[in-house]
């Protein structure tokens, strides 16, 4: 088995899968309830409602919400 910084590879394998395992994918809402509520703002958006954020300010709120 080849060794890469000293560790086989299948212990190097076998730690990254167990990690992978253990994160949970814990999603605030569900992929159908995502895109309904994107279908509703788009809507919004067509009857003139609400106005499209540019993508700097999207990218901005995004950044704050990960802090």
């Amino acid at each position: 088995m080849r060794k890469i910084g000293g560790i086989k590879m299948s212990t190097a394998i076998r730690l990254t899968d167990n990690s992978k395992k253990n994160k949970k994918n814990e999603r605030y809402c569900s992929v159908q309830e995502s895109f309904e509520q994107s279908l509703k703002e788009i809507k919004l958006i067509e009857e003139g409602k609400i106005q499209p954020k540019p993508w700097r300010e999207l990218m901005k709120e995004l950044k704050a919400l990960e802090e």
